[in-house]
């Protein structure tokens, strides 16, 4: 397991699976920081399968859903897959109002159903 400021990091086989942080106490510079370091990791590491795991995240901001769309997108436009799971209701109603789940986003109910849509 790999530890970054903003999330950590797993692989499971061919899943690589990154678990965010509590985002509640993050500010301007946390969320620059975060898509820094997410845009970085997806750069360099390459994952084919990535899981990005909302466990321990009580609210999403704009500016990590922003990141999220950034890591999405190059993650696609080099033929990998990217995966949300995990989300509590509130998140989740967010990711809808945003017409971002399904549409935008693969986003699973938990861990295991993610690993088993790869």
């Amino acid at each position: 397991m790999s530890f970054f400021n903003h999330f950590t990091v797993d692989h499971q086989g061919s899943i690589t699976e990154i678990l965010l942080a509590n985002t509640d106490y993050f500010d301007v510079v946390h969320y620059t920081e975060f898509h820094e370091e997410l845009m970085n990791f997806v750069e360099q590491e390459k994952p084919q399968n990535l899981l990005v795991r909302f466990d321990d995240v009580q609210y999403c901001s704009t500016a990590i859903i922003s990141a999220l769309l950034k890591a999405r997108h190059r993650q696609l436009s080099e033929g990998r897959k990217i995966k949300i799971c995990g989300m509590n209701d509130a998140v989740r109603s967010g990711f809808k109002m945003l017409k971002l789940d399904g549409s935008v986003f693969d986003i699973c109910e938990d861990e295991a159903s993610a690993i088993a849509g790869f």
